[in-house]
């Protein structure tokens, strides 16, 4: 698997086909792969985050703790200014899966799910901000650049499992009756 330089989008090998041959890695390797490479470069270089997208791309931010409902950047430039605006480099992600699938037109589709926690000064009294993101992560000549991005902040979760709990006894009352 290559990795690719800091100047460069992540480029594990470009598939041939839509399913793994003996050339291809499995989708979960290119996922993690990629993932590996953008969160490492989400800690060092924030503002360099940009070079894994093409003109075509697209990055979506909704959810909890953005200003907007949501905000949909296109282009290198105008992605590189939304995470710039999201002031990443006083975060960093911890995350809790990696999933991926093989999509249409030789893409892979990666799901990842974690929280950010802040680095700042202070930080320890703020609570972590639990995501999930999406990317399309299209074919090119010498490996993949990510055609789509969709990151949502999900609302903070309640102190213990009060949520669970409230979500069975539902459950468990719906296949009572």
């Amino acid at each position: 698997m290559t990795t690719a330089p800091p100047s460069a989008p992540a480029s594990p090998p470009t598939p041939s086909s839509g399913s793994p041959g003996p050339s291809r890695p499995a989708p979960s390797v290119i996922g993690n792969e990629f993932v590996n490479q953008y969160y490492a470069v989400l800690h060092a270089t924030p503002e360099l985050l940009y070079r894994f997208y093409n003109e075509g791309s697209s990055l979506t931010i909704a959810g909890v703790g953005h200003p907007a409902p949501s905000v949909t950047a296109r282009t290198q430039r105008g992605i590189k200014d939304a995470i710039v605006a999201l002031a990443y480099d006083k975060d960093k992600a911890e995350l809790a899966s990696v999933d991926a699938d093989l999509s249409a037109g030789g893409s892979v589709v990666v799901m990842v799910t974690g929280a950010l926690a802040s680095t700042a000064p202070g930080a320890e009294r703020r609570p972590k901000r639990n995501f999930v993101q999406s990317f399309v992560l299209a074919p090119q000549e010498n490996g993949y650049y990510v055609l789509n991005d969709i990151i949502r902040f999900l609302p903070a979760q309640p102190a213990g499992d009060g949520a669970l709990k409230v979500t069975l006894k539902a459950a468990a009352a719906a296949t009572a009756t």
